[in-house]
């Protein structure tokens, strides 16, 4: 009879001795959840958290998604949390969303088309046909939400129908620019471009970037004796007013930039390592 009483003592010693080490094992776990932080999802919110540390949370990479998906969210405070993340010359035109960077050209006595080859945070540069603007030295330009800006000659090329424009990006709204989009010229995807893959052009006929076509690419590579060179012959629809607009793959590469077109459905247009070598070697005239 002792003996079990001796026995009933230390299960309840044994007992207690548990519960307390139960009891000192969540006191220790709760200490420790305080000291480790949480993982932190990047985006909005941790933003517009105040720390110093924000550049190992967000890279441009994350800035140009966040802008691109969510194209309506856009502040007109220039002390929006983004803005210092904001690098204007990476963010590229993706897929086929690519009005923002289609402009419509507005000159005395005509009207064309322009695309988005370079921008900064001082200046945007269009593309766009000599024969579109002819002697001007300045014109208008409007944008796919039609706001508008001045723009003026940058360079012309002195072997095609080739003229690039500069605009003050200062004169451009905060939202507008934030949204902007330059045209994507990827090399690859022009060599990996064969005859018959389809196409499309985004051009300013009527308004800026309101015509979309689609067709297929005819030649790469064809002579044009109207304009004394070779180039890209697609077969879409003309209008007047589409010369300088974009040529498209369908992943939204750009191709060519349309310079003519034919009652027949076809345009010819400079290719794309044409616009690049002049980009890169036209002469200045101002």
């Amino acid at each position: 009879m002792l003996n079990q009483k001796i026995r009933h003592r230390r299960e309840r010693l044994l007992y207690a001795a548990l519960f307390g080490l139960l009891a000192v094992f969540a006191f220790l776990c709760s200490i420790w959840s305080e000291c480790i932080p949480l993982p932190v999802e990047v985006g909005e919110d941790c933003v517009r958290e105040d720390t110093t540390d924000r550049e190992d949370l967000i890279n441009p990479l994350q800035v140009a998604a966040y802008l691109r998906d969510r194209h309506l969210i856009m502040t007109t405070n220039e002390e929006d949390d983004w803005l210092e993340f904001v690098q204007y010359r990476d963010m590229e035109t993706t897929g086929v969303w690519v009005e923002p960077a289609v402009v419509q050209v507005i000159c005395s006595q005509q009207s064309g088309s322009g695309i988005l080859i370079d921008m900064d945070y001082e200046h945007l540069i269009y593309a766009t046909c000599a024969h579109v603007i002819g002697d001007e030295e300045t014109m208008q330009i409007v944008f796919w939400n039609e706001e508008s800006a001045q723009a003026k000659v940058f360079a012309r090329s002195e072997s095609f129908d080739l003229a690039f424009l500069s605009v003050d990006a200062s004169r451009v709204s905060y939202d507008t620019r934030l949204q902007l989009r330059k045209v994507r010229m990827d090399e690859t995807a022009w060599e990996k471009l064969s005859e018959n893959d389809p196409v499309f052009i985004q051009a300013s006929s009527q308004n800026a970037a309101g015509d979309f076509y689609s067709g297929k690419m005819l030649y790469k590579e064809v002579f044009v004796p109207e304009f004394d060179c070779f180039m890209v012959c697609c077969q879409v629809i003309a209008l007047h007013g589409m010369s300088g607009g974009g040529i498209f793959d369908e992943s939204g590469h750009l191709i060519g930039m349309i310079n003519g077109g034919t009652g027949n459905g076809e345009i010819v247009g400079l290719s794309l390592p044409v616009i690049m070598g002049q980009w890169g070697t036209v002469t200045l005239t101002n």
